[in-house]
């Protein structure tokens, strides 16, 4: 079972655009990417009562994990609908656990990597348990540098500089 990016107290590593970069003491450090939604859409056409939403990558070392993707949708996913993460002209298909949503296996997790480092926004498309189709859109500035500044920080490298 995956563990969930921010277990822990973390540590901001910097904000890199729309991504922040953190990084969790303790005996096995773990560091992660995070973004909220920059846009909502529903199909109901208005707003849903959610908890919070992101899109992040986690790095955890004592695993072996160099880039885990994870979506928290802040409502219960419909378990029997797709939860599909689209990134320009590639579409991944997620497993969704509770109000979660994972890649199938570090090769799809590596792909969907690729696919957002050479893209300006993805979206994440969920169905709750009531039906309503949530699609949400992640602005991807920053999202290389974040993930490398968490990268170097689980290394224990020094990251690179905010902002971009």
């Amino acid at each position: 079972m995956p563990g969930t990016p921010a277990a822990a107290a973390p540590k901001a590593i910097g904000a890199y655009g729309d991504w922040g970069a953190f990084r969790e003491e303790g005996s096995a450090p773990r560091c992660y990417i995070v973004s909220p939604p920059a846009s909502i859409r529903t199909s109901a056409g208005g707003s849903i009562r959610r908890g919070a939403a992101a899109l992040s990558v986690g790095i955890w070392p004592d695993r072996g994990i160099d880039g885990q993707v994870y979506v928290e949708t802040g409502f219960p996913i419909d378990a029997g609908a797709p939860v599909t993460l689209k990134a320009g002209s590639r579409s991944f298909t997620l497993l969704p656990q509770g109000e979660s949503a994972w890649a199938e296996n570090a090769g799809a997790d590596a792909a969907i990597i690729t696919a957002l480092r050479g893209g300006s926004a993805v979206e994440v498309v969920a169905t709750s348990r009531r039906g309503t189709q949530v699609t949400d859109r992640y602005a991807l500035k920053g999202f290389s540098a974040a993930l490398e500044a968490a990268r170097n920080a689980c290394r224990g490298k020094s990251s690179a500089k905010s902002g971009s």
